[in-house]
Parts: structure tokens; sequence; C-alpha cells
């Protein structure tokens, strides 16, 4: 189900007034503060849908195969936060049935916390995202502050796309519609709109996911 939601701008004609007199474009700053928090939102329902509405996220779709589980990473060496991710890709390769090789174009979803590990160094002076790309050319990493959650630390490795098809799509009914600019008593209001589907995962088999063990408190 497509969501939509707004935010209006409003600018005092005496507040601008003042911000001027401080060369502070207020409508601008303004309209930047409104455009940030929409596309907020909207990258949030990418990832956590909108809840009461058959609006999904990329990690609480119900499609998505259950994920498997890893201890926390700190304590572990480069080649053992190696082993890991091979895990991780075995998972991927098992649910996709061979479609999935070394060299497919895979995205592996992670939270920032989990960076330093990837870049820890083995006794070849080697990091690990270094020997991912190695083995792996085609992977590429992109860090999600909302995959830290109290559960755990969710991964995901998604094959990008099979047969022409993409797995996800990050869907959204409109971008940015701007509304018209409403003359007020003392200053003026603007209305901007945006619509999410969320995520719309077509292939869930090509989506593997992990949940690494928090740090202990």
């Amino acid at each position: 189900n497509p969501y939509h939601y707004q935010s209006i701008i409003r600018v005092g004609d005496r507040e601008a007034e003042i911000a001027n007199k401080a060369n502070l474009n207020w409508a601008e700053r303004k309209q930047i503060a409104a455009v940030t928090a929409l596309n907020r939102f909207q990258n949030l329902s990418y990832i956590f849908g909108v809840n009461g509405l058959k609006n999904y996220g990329l990690i609480n779709d119900p499609n998505l195969l259950p994920s498997i589980t890893s201890p926390t990473w700190t304590p572990l060496s480069a080649l053992e936060v190696y082993n890991q991710f091979w895990l991780l890709y075995s998972q991927l390769v098992k649910q996709a049935d061979g479609l999935v090789t070394d060299d497919s174009k895979m995205t592996l979803v992670y939270p920032p916390a989990l960076n330093a590990s990837l870049n820890k160094t083995n006794d070849f002076g080697l990091n690990v995202k270094k020997l991912l790309k190695d083995n792996y050319p085609n992977l590429e990493f992109v860090v999600v502050p909302e995959y830290a959650t109290a559960a755990g630390m969710q991964i995901q490795l998604i094959a990008d796309s099979y047969d022409g098809q993409p797995t996800v799509e990050l869907s959204f009914t409109e971008k940015m519609r701007v509304f018209p600019l409403f003359r007020r008593h003392s200053g003026y209001d603007q209305k901007r709109m945006q619509g999410t589907n969320g995520a719309i995962v077509y292939r869930p088999l090509l989506i593997a996911g992990m949940l690494v063990a928090n740090d202990a408190p």
C-alpha cells in the first residue's frame, strides 16, 4: 500500500525581515529543512516500511527468509570476520540454488559499527574489505545506521538482480510534489509532499541475512 506524507513550510514576514538583517535566507533554510525531513522519512520507509499498512521495508518484509546468526565481531581476527562473511555468502548461494556465483553483482548492507571489523588487517597487511573485493569483484558495500538494532546488528547480502529483474526496488509514488505558495496576512506557507511504497522485494531467495550479536554491555 502506498503512503503519502507532507511537510508545510511557514515563513512569517517579521521573522524573514529579522533573518535578512543577519544576511540569512530564512525561507531557503526552511525549504532545505523540509526536504531533509521528508527524505529522512523516505529512507526509513525503505528500511522499516509503514506500520499498519502492507508497506514493508528491506528488513521486515514478511517474505524474507530467517537470518542466520553470528557472534559479535569485535574480538574476531580478520580471517574470522572473513569467514563470517563466507557463511553469509554460502547461505545466499544455498537459497539461490546456484543462481549466485562469486562474480555476481551483490550488495552488502550493514551498520557503521561493523566497519571497524571489516577494516581489520591480516598478517599479510590485507584488510577484510580488500580480501572480499579480491574474491567477489562485483561486491558493493552500503552502510545503513538503522541496521544496528537492540536485537543485534543486521547484515544483508543481496544479489542485485537476476535475468534483468532487480531483486529489490526502493519504490516511491512521488519523490517531491511542490504545492502552490499561499500568501497569508503576515507571511506565507507552502506544502511539499512525497509518497512511498517501501521496499518491494521481488525475489526474497536472493537476499541472505545475518544477525550479529551486539557487544556485551
